[in-house]
């Protein structure tokens, strides 16, 4: 009989089930949407009854196709930076706070006035900020402490699904990075941060390896999804840290780049960057002998979908009456302006910024428009914004990183977009077959590794299938390197301006 591997990738629109061979190729996979909600201005929230539902109704369209039998384990990728809190029963008492809310500024300020920024990236590997869990929890203790009291654990996305899996409350060392909690040299809760947040270290789950089997699928789990009962759970990883075995970074120097909602550049190491200006942060990578530095910026999709809701209609009219896909006509509308946007500069801080500047009252700006400019020009300039920002983040990796550097994420399928990024980065990047699925091949390789399947995480090599090379323009890229100091001189002017908004 074969064996199957089943990843869950619960992602911030909705949940992929996907199933792959032993050799990496994809047998199936199904998707199940769900929301976001915006209760206020720098609030994001999802119920995480709703992640569960889609991956029971995902879990379940798959099934059909195959003997259940068949799966040899189940692992998962999910959102990070998240606070969901749970009650004993592993109920959610309210909806999970989603990785790009911001709500939680004066917690984050109040652990950068303990410990210092430097200090506190020293010992975590990230700055103190509202993005992070630890904060989001504090907020919780400040602002409902009637929750708070109720809560059992703090979890990620993918712990709750592992938790209505198989009845175990734990994460692993990837998703327990990301919380501002967490010793990142020690590789354990940090004891002198949990107490000075006012947080009982009891409210945070165990930590496992990515790869540590958590239980077996529980009857009541077997009986909603339709896997067999006992059927292994392995841990998974955060998505940041899952993609980085699924773009095939499993050894030093690889890198790679995600242009999907937000987008990040990382490079595994086996040792953190302690950068001085502190651009990039650090988690733990599904194999715990090695690290993810990562450059993180929040709105790359989010700036690229904002542009085409509120400025590509007409575009979107004739895609919805038989014209060619709204994608391929904002390429061609992008590639009319010129390298530069005659001048038009972008700020793609639409729900604040995380690297290089980690300011969360950042806002999104054109700016320099002139009455000769022209709605293309917003649209080379909104695509420009975003390869700029990345650029600043991978001046950081200078001598770390080893070319090609992979490209994922949705973006990633638009040509218009790979060789902006090449050219703004002055580095070949790299598309493969699977740009949409390096998390969910991510899972599954850990899936692999936990099951005894596959030896170690160079089975993610069986995975990669390498499409085609977008090499930069240096000419291009000196104008682009020349642009940098202005683009940067833009936010600088309007950083005391945005929080006056």
């Amino acid at each position: 009989m074969r064996k199957l591997l089943l990843s869950h990738d619960i992602g911030t629109s909705g949940n992929k089930a996907t199933l792959y061979s032993e050799d990496g190729s994809i047998v199936a996979s199904k998707v199940a949407s769900y929301g976001v909600c915006y209760p206020e201005d720098n609030f994001a929230e999802q119920n995480a009854d709703d992640w569960w539902r889609a991956v029971v109704e995902s879990t379940r369209m798959l099934i059909k196709e195959i003997d259940p039998a068949e799966i040899a384990a189940v692992s998962f990728s999910g959102h990070m930076n998240g606070c969901l809190c749970v009650d004993e029963n592993g109920k959610p008492l309210r909806n999970a706070i989603l990785w790009m809310d911001t709500r939680a500024s004066k917690e984050a300020k109040a652990l950068e006035e303990k410990f210092g920024v430097w200090e506190f990236y020293k010992k975590t590997g990230s700055r103190p900020q509202a993005f992070y869990s630890i904060e989001k929890l504090m907020w919780v203790k400040n602002n409902q402490p009637e929750i708070y009291a109720k809560t059992y654990k703090m979890l990620q996305s993918k712990d709750y699904i592992s938790l209505r899996f198989t009845g175990r409350f734990a994460t692993d060392r990837s998703d327990a990075s990301l919380t501002n909690a967490y010793d990142i040299k020690n590789h354990c809760w940090s004891k002198e941060i949990i107490d000075f947040a006012g947080i009982d270290a009891a409210k945070l789950p165990e930590i496992l390896n990515s790869t540590d089997i958590v239980g077996g699928v529980t009857a009541e789990a077997a009986a909603e999804t339709g896997l067999l009962e006992g059927t292994p759970v392995v841990a998974g990883a955060g998505d940041g840290s899952a993609a980085t075995v699924g773009a095939g970074c499993w050894k030093e120097g690889e890198a790679y780049c995600c242009l999907g909602t937000s987008a990040w550049i990382s490079t595994a190491l086996t040792d953190p960057i302690m950068d001085e200006d502190m651009t990039v942060f650090n988690l733990v990578h599904p194999d715990p002998k090695l690290y993810v530095a990562c450059g993180a910026m929040q709105s790359a999709g989010n700036s690229f979908n904002w542009m085409k809701e509120q400025i590509c209609h007409h575009e979107k009219y004739l895609a919805e009456n038989g014209g060619e896909s709204i994608y391929k006509q904002i390429n061609e509308r992008v590639k009319a302006s010129p390298v530069g946007a005659n001048g038009l500069i972008f700020l793609p801080y639409l729900m604040g910024e995380r690297s290089p500047w980690w300011d969360s009252q950042a806002k999104g700006a054109y700016i320099g428009i002139t009455p000769a400019h022209t709605r293309d020009d917003m649209l080379r300039a909104t695509v420009e914004g975003v390869a700029l920002n990345l650029a600043l983040i991978y001046g950081t990796y200078k001598n770390r990183t080893n070319p090609p550097l992979t490209l994922i994420g949705g973006l990633a399928l638009s040509e218009v977009w790979r060789k902006t990024v090449a050219d703004a980065l002055g580095v070949t990047v790299r598309q493969t077959t699977c740009t949409e699925e390096a998390s969910s091949m991510g899972a599954a390789v850990i899936a692999g590794v936990g099951a005894g399947i596959f030896k170690d995480f160079s089975a993610s090599e069986r995975f990669i299938r390498p499409k085609e090379l977008a090499e930069p323009d240096m000419e291009v890229n000196s104008f682009y390197q020349s642009r940098l100091p202005v683009y940067k001189a833009c936010y600088t002017a309007l950083k005391d301006v945005f929080p006056k908004l």
